[in-house]
Formats: structure tokens, C-alpha cells, sequence
């Protein structure tokens, strides 16, 4: 197994590739490949964005996640605006049956819920919901059943 300084390094050098991140953003501490990832971004997606990067790296073992999202006053949503536009994400993708799955927003977090047949959909619906704006924090409680 590689050195803690050589995962955060490579870690360092993953967030550096994202484009839509700044590297500066992020404290990153490795502990026996143990990551903690923490700091602020303005985007749900740009936190995905990095807890991504980071468990691409060889030799990680596990990753805690300490990055606050906050939102610029131009992206906050309420609630029911969110709720709106995940129930329109959920129609009009035409691989996911809307009578299977629901979903609950509470302060901007989202948690989805239901069955679906492929882990593509569970995929494609935890990439859509992670790009709405104003979504903080996203929770899956999806099975598959093929």
C-alpha cells in the first residue's frame, strides 16, 4: 500500500483535473488511506464532482466527506421548486417509471426512494438530481430489481 503523502498527493492532482473545481476549495487529510475530504463549494454537484475524484485514487479505503455546500443567494430554491423539477427530471426520462419512485426535500436535501430494474437508471437519477439547483445533499434509498 502507497504512502498517505502519496494518496493525498495524487488526491491533490485528481480535484486539479476536474475543471469545474478549485483545488484550493478542499483540505484533504489521509489516514491509513482513510480520506477526509472538507471545505465549501457552491454546488451540490461540485461536492459529487470531488467525492468522485477522490475514490478514483488507488489505495483509498474509505472516504468521509466534510464539504458544506453553500449556495449563492442567485441558486437558492425552495423546497417545492426542487420537488417540481425532480418530479419533471423523473417524467421526462423515459427509462424511469415515476410510479416506483419518490422522493422527499427537506432544507434543499433530497431523498429518493424506489425500485428500478438497472443500475443505469440508479445512476442517470443520482446525476440528474445531483445537477438541479439548489439541491444540498442527496440521499439513496433505490433498489434494484432486475
Amino acid at each position: 500500500m502507497r504512502s498517505d503523502n502519496e494518496i493525498q498527493l495524487d488526491i491533490l492532482s485528481g480535484l486539479a483535473w476536474e475543471t469545474s473545481l478549485t483545488v484550493a476549495d478542499f483540505d484533504v487529510a489521509v489516514k491509513d488511506g482513510v480520506v477526509t475530504l472538507s471545505g465549501k463549494v457552491a454546488s451540490f454537484a461540485e461536492k459529487r464532482c470531488a467525492e468522485l475524484a477522490v475514490m478514483r485514487v488507488f489505495d483509498v479505503v474509505a472516504l468521509h466527506t466534510a464539504v458544506e455546500v453553500h449556495l449563492p443567494i442567485a441558486d437558492a430554491r425552495t423546497d417545492k421548486d426542487i420537488g417540481l423539477a425532480l418530479t419533471q427530471l423523473i417524467q421526462l426520462t423515459d427509462y424511469l417509471d415515476e410510479e416506483k419512485i419518490s422522493f422527499i426535500v427537506e432544507n434543499g436535501n433530497v431523498t429518493v426512494s424506489g425500485e428500478l430494474e438497472w443500475e443505469f437508471q440508479q445512476n442517470a437519477l443520482m446525476h440528474g438530481v445531483a445537477g438541479l439547483t439548489g439541491v444540498r445533499g442527496l440521499c439513496s434509498q433505490l433498489t434494484i430489481q432486475p
